[in-house]
């Protein structure tokens, strides 16, 4: 039921986007504004559907003065099934229940309450449990340990039934006989619950609401057994939310109450509410209002109407749609004249009561008045605001002068508007994907795929959305597009997406070269119930005389705390200690003997190549039984400091190439001495990657780790292949694919009717780009007919995910993505404008092929032999900038093309190869190595990354390496409870440096659209990187608490 769950929540997310803040109880008033479509409406015009934005804005935190006191009553499920266990956290081998979990919850949320709050408890399993109920709790004074005495005494008993009903009716009880100044607190209901009524409870929308619509009840829902439907409808017709937390991250409930606490502490109005009132004699009349989960109503036969807010909290805005019915202006039509304070033609809003600044009169009509009224605090004065009008002109005729002729004007549509009419919409259709393809299904939903089709479908309409508005002016679809694709992410685990070069090709036209953009996108970890265990292999060859040993144990240890306990590891050390963990280990329980088995590392006092090592490696996994690979992924870490010259140079064995195919190598070059020619032969053959660290970072092993385990402990599937059909009948066939170091093909067999890339693992987050090169023919005279194609479309090509897709822990998910069709026009003539998206990506490969030429001309041919000391690093730095100048130069009339960061990042490189020749060897070969696997790889240092391939799980890892204490010893251990944890805080240094074209640091904006500066995402990620370690000290406090 996951996929259900993420599309319930999408709804709420659509309907109440709900912006929180800290701080309340206002003084400072709520503002209502309006907008129309269209400033002017032609005289003779009759309007059948003329549409009016109204927005609703609480005042900020920082013009609020105190705090409203509320009274929260949170209705507990005790029933059997909160005995269950949820996923125990790799840190700890404690297997903590649901009703743990809902423990440490209740107890976060009264340390979070402000004295002079108040909170009530009602316990239930299938009926109600009054030993554990209580009333009304202040929470001041000695009532706040009171209270989380009373959440200790919880028990989960009784079958796994529950009554949910009842216990809500419960809950508006205690709310409703509060007596005297009591009734002036603001009353919310919390439900948290892992199941859904068994009653035999008949649910329907108006006895819900007869229920529970004096109070908000925010609904939180415990794992996937419970029922989405029963919770929306509860949260919707309360004017609450609805959430809910997998059963794999039943622990991080509290973080969900936190964003829903956040509000409730903020309140700046309550009984919000908007009259409107069309015009006397205008003629026009209210035909609807779009106010998603907030009641609205019309009346009066369209003369009058209403929209109920309720509550509204600190910095809120609230966005409704009123739709209009405007007729002809007749002659009992009243119109004004007035000097309106707005001159822009454009402008969209009239201010009637302020008319400066203008010296133009228009005759208006006013469509509508506004009132409003809100009250500060229950019981307070109510606030009554009238007057507020919508007007537009009406001219007789709209024209304006060119060249002295008389043309008709085009009316533009306000952006604003468009906007929010369509995120309504969507709604509708959200709403009814839900109703039809998941809640009439849910049995068939269990099924193996029915996930993978519901995301299909929800897919499909969402592209039949996005082209009947396709031409919509000042829509702005993309950020929707997100929100939509990640309700259809959790169904179908990975996606495919193609973009051709031109959306158009003249009938008659031959293209040799039509280049479409694939994308594959992995989703976020958060968006999967689990993700791929993984068995690491790592390989140590370090000389004790040129390394220090301390800094690799310590990489290798932390890799190992990192792990969870479905992974297992193997250790190879160098060839005189090669047998520490020769066979794979799991972790589970076996964490500390893995690293006593690092300690037990010794490195290589004599010389010898790293390979031999690597040997032995491979070897062990060619042993493992096939059936070992089913559902997990498998990856080498080698980390050497030495050459390998002789061996690397004259030639692998055949079983050794073979085997490198099957695992990837992500290998790590410590210092200058490194044979980065051979490392990075190594990752090509594998599809892994290289990093290096030069000679003043080879401290910095477990950073540089960090940036290749934070992929690796977060694989949403492996095994990922995708295949490439030309259209049948077409005369297309495919030409050449560019895919980086992914293997990619393309068949002779069929004259290049079909083609593959084969990806294998993809890391949470990952977004992978490839452009696929055709040839199309003139178009036939008779198009082939194909589903869903019509008029003058030709489809192209289709491109499927094939072979063993492995996801959520090892679930085999076959045919997760339904195949996508690329389909273009082909009229008779076009005028054509490239993507700019398709263009920046041709690019940026065609960078990477002067990088390869560069390489083989300039690197490779060199050896020791030859003379590396003699290489005039100057001249070759120089020799690169001007290979980069001349090829910006050749695609400088690019339609569309952007070099971002590529300029910045060049430059770093050719500034590398002039100060030292083997360290700018390595920066280049670990620079193209990212490009190619696009990946983050370390180029001398971990701060030195191409950001645009790093995910937030690779973030957050490396946050953790580089706060790693100096010295294993107990720093940082925690004795006492959460507020000495917070105390011992270790700072979080910067992440990411911002430099110019010199300097060791490296440029990452082109990671982060519309981020202004580095500084923005480094707090932004040192506050996640504190929340993480806050919680892993209460976690070292409180082994069940959740933080």
């Amino acid at each position: 039921m996951g996929q259900l769950h993420n599309l319930m929540l999408l709804l709420p997310c659509l309907i109440f986007s709900t912006l929180l803040h800290i701080e309340a109880m206002s003084v400072a008033p709520v503002k209502v504004s309006t907008t129309p479509i269209f400033p002017t409406i032609p005289r003779a015009q009759t309007n059948k559907d003329f549409q009016v934005l109204l927005r609703v804005e609480a005042p900020p935190a920082a013009d609020l003065n105190g705090h409203v006191p509320i009274d929260v009553v949170a209705v507990l499920d005790v029933s059997g099934s909160m005995n269950d266990p949820v996923a125990a956290s790799p840190e700890s081998n404690l297997q903590a229940t649901r009703l743990d979990v809902l423990k440490a919850s209740m107890k976060f949320i009264i340390r979070k309450l402000d004295d002079g709050d108040r909170l009530s408890i009602v316990a239930f399993n299938d009926g109600p449990v009054k030993e554990y109920s209580s009333g009304l709790l202040d929470v001041s004074g000695d009532g706040r340990s009171i209270a989380g005495k009373k959440i200790d005494r919880l028990q989960a008993r009784g079958g796994s039934g529950s009554a949910l009903m009842p216990e809500l009716q419960e809950a508006v009880k205690i709310l409703d006989e509060r007596q005297g100044n009591s009734r002036n607190r603001v009353g919310f209901i919390l439900l948290l619950t892992d199941g859904d009524d068994t009653t035999g409870f008949r649910w329907s929308r108006d006895v819900i609401h007869g229920a529970v619509g004096k109070y908000p009840v925010h609904t939180f829902a415990l794992g996937a057994a419970h029922d989405p439907e029963a919770l929306l409808h509860i949260a919707q017709e309360s004017r609450g939310t609805y959430s809910f937390v997998d059963d794999g991250n039943l622990d991080k409930i509290a973080g969900a109450l936190a964003v829903c606490l956040g509000g409730l502490k903020t309140v700046a109005a309550v009984d919000t509410r908007v009259s409107l009132k069309t015009a006397e004699l205008g003629g026009a009349r209210i035909v609807r209002v779009d106010s998603g989960g907030y009641e609205s109503s019309v009346a009066c036969g369209g003369a009058s109407g209403e929209v109920v807010v309720g509550v509204l909290y600190a910095g809120e805005v609230k966005s409704f749609v009123v739709h209009l019915h405007v007729p002809a202006a007749s002659s009992t039509t009243t119109f004004s004249s007035v000097e309106c304070g707005y001159c822009d033609a454009a402008a969209t809003v009239c201010d009637h009561h302020h008319h400066h600044h203008c010296h133009h009169r228009h005759h208006q009509q006013q469509l509508l008045a506004i009132g409003y009224s809100y009250s500060h605090a229950p019981g307070g004065e109510a606030v009554s605001i009238e007057g507020h009008g919508v007007f537009v002109e009406r001219p007789e005729v709209a024209v304006f002068s060119v060249d002295g002729g008389r043309q008709r004007q085009t009316l533009l549509p306000s952006p604003v508007v468009m906007q929010h009419m369509v995120r309504f919409e969507l709604l509708e259709l959200v709403a009814g994907f839900a109703e039809t393809e998941m809640l009439s299904k849910k049995g068939t939903m269990q099924l193996r795929g029915g996930g993978a089709r519901a995301g299909d479908v929800l897919q499909g309409k969402w592209e039949e959305f996005r082209r009947a508005r396709q031409f919509w002016g000042g829509v702005e679809l993309d950020g929707l597009e997100e929100e939509v694709m990640s309700a259809a992410a959790g169904m179908a685990a990975v996606k495919v997406s193609t973009t051709p070069i031109f959306s158009k090709i003249p009938r008659a036209q031959t293209t040799k070269d039509f280049q479409v953009l694939l994308r594959i996108e992995a989703p976020p970890l958060v968006d999967l119930k689990g993700r791929v265990p993984i068995d690491l292999v790592m390989v140590l060859d370090v000389d004790v005389e040129s390394v220090s040993l301390e800094p690799v144990k310590k990489a290798m240890k932390f890799a190992i705390q990192q792990l969870s306990d479905k992974d297992s590891i193997a250790i190879f050390g160098p060839s005189m200690s090669r047998e520490v963990i020769p066979k794979f280990m799991s972790i589970h329980g076996s964490r500390r003997v893995a690293e006593k088995k690092v300690d037990e590392l010794e490195g290589r006092r004599i010389a010898g190549p790293a390979r031999s090592s690597l040997d032995e490696a491979l070897k062990m996994l060619e042993e493992q039984p096939a059936s070992s690979s089913d559902g997990r992924a498998k990856f080498i870490v080698l980390v050497t400091d030495g050459e390998d010259i002789t061996r690397f140079n004259s030639g692998m064995p055949e079983w050794f190439t073979a085997a490198l195919a099957k695992y990837p190598v992500h290998a790590f070059g410590l210092g200058a001495s490194h044979d980065a020619a051979a490392l990075r032969l190594i990752a090509q053959r594998s599809h892994g990657t290289y990093s290096f660290l030069d000679d003043g970072n080879v401290d910095k092993v477990a950073s540089a780790l960090a940036l290749c385990l934070g992929g690796l402990k977060s694989v949403a599937a492996v095994g990922a292949r995708v295949v490439l059909k030309a259209a049948s009948g077409s005369g297309v066939r495919i030409d050449r694919i560019s895919s980086g170091d992914y293997a990619s093909s393309v068949s002779q067999v069929d004259g290049g009717a079909s083609g593959e890339i084969v990806i294998g693992a993809l890391y949470a987050g990952e977004v992978k780009s490839f452009v696929v090169h055709l040839y199309v023919p003139a178009a036939p005279p008779a198009l082939r007919t194909v589903e869903g194609v019509c008029c003058d479309q030709q489809q192209l090509l289709v491109a499927s995910l094939d072979g063993q897709l492995y996801t959520s822990g090892g679930v085999d998910v076959e045919d997760a993505a339904a195949p996508v069709d690329l389909v273009v026009e082909r009229p008779n003539a076009a005028v054509l404008v490239p993507s700019a998206i398709v263009v920046n990506q041709i690019f940026q490969f065609s960078v990477l092929k002067m990088f390869d030429t560069f390489i083989d001309k300039e690197i490779l041919h060199r050896t020791p032999v030859t003379g590396w000391n003699d290489v005039d690093v100057d001249d070759l730095g120089r020799k690169l900038l001007a290979r980069w100048e001349e090829l910006v130069l050749e695609h400088q009339f690019w339609v569309g093309l952007d070099l971002g960061s590529l300029d910045g990042e060049i430059t770093a490189v050719a500034n590398s190869l002039s100060k030292q020749y083997i360290v700018g060897m390595a920066y280049i070969f670990s620079w193209m190595s990212s490009y190619k696997m696009q990946r983050p790889t370390a180029m001398g240092s971990p701060a030195n990354v191409v950001g645009v391939f790093v995910t937030l799980e690779v973030h957050l890892t490396l946050q953790v390496a580089i706060t790693l204490p100096e010295s294993g010893g107990d720093e940082g251990e925690c004795h006492e409870c959460e507020y000495t944890c917070e105390k011992q805080l270790p700072p979080a240094p910067p992440l990411l440096e911002a430099s110019g074209h010199d300097g060791s640091s490296y440029r990452l904006n082109a990671a982060y659209e519309g981020v202004v500066s580095l500084d923005d995402i480094n707090q932004f990620m040192i506050k996640i990187y504190q929340g993480m370690v806050k919680a892993n000290n209460l976690k070292q406090c409180q082994p069940r608490a959740v933080a």
